[in-house]
């Protein structure tokens, strides 16, 4: 088995000429979390070069965890990525805006018009964005509730891990969830109760 590389070879690894290693770096010293505060430095310099998206993205973001206080900063950056074409940058910038909580309420406006992306997943961090930010949860209730009800299996696992990263903040979308129970066919039952029964053990 590998050894897990130290800080400072992750720190390195951020001025490597493979995009792929830059990338992995970046995630594991977001994983580090602020135990790597040696590498915001490096990690602000980074931002200065790169022309890659999707890293710059994944930089910001990484700082944003490591050292909220540059987190109000760096928002434009993340602003950015809630624009990008690729669905997945849109993704993971909801995510990581969201983490950013009531400092990110700048970002309130471009978040609610994600909840019209034609990706469900976007659609479902974007919502989550949004009460992580604002405290209001009800627009990510409803995405779970018309998620679940899709007649597309891999649809309605998206929204069942969708309730799943809501939390505890699910359990607001429980009477609704049994209402549908006697109103959905079988195929679309099973996922419901097995929704319901998550959120009820939370």
């Amino acid at each position: 088995m590998a050894n897990t590389p130290s800080i400072p070879e992750l720190i390195e690894d951020l001025t490597s000429t493979d995009r792929l290693v830059r990338n992995s770096a970046i995630w594991e010293l977001r994983d580090c979390g602020q135990t790597a505060r040696e590498a915001v430095p490096e990690l602000l310099k980074l931002l200065g070069v790169e022309t890659d998206s999707h890293i710059r993205l994944g930089a910001a973001g990484a700082i944003c965890r490591i050292d909220p206080n540059e987190a109000e900063a760096l928002l434009p950056i993340l602003m950015a990525g809630l624009h990008d074409n690729d669905f997945m940058n849109r993704d993971t910038a909801c995510m990581f805006v969201g983490g950013i909580g009531p400092k990110a309420h700048a970002a309130i406006p471009t978040l609610l018009n994600l909840l019209d992306d034609e990706t469900e997943t976007v659609r479902c961090s974007a919502s989550e964005a949004v009460g992580r930010v604002s405290g209001n949860w009800s627009h990510a209730i409803e995405i779970g509730l018309t998620l679940i009800q899709n007649s597309d299996s891999l649809i309605r696992i998206v929204g069942a891990e969708h309730f799943e990263a809501l939390g505890v903040e699910a359990k607001a979308a429980l009477p609704r969830l049994r209402e549908l129970l006697a109103a959905v066919e079988w195929e679309l039952r099973l996922d419901v109760e097995e929704v319901v029964a998550d959120i009820e053990a939370l």
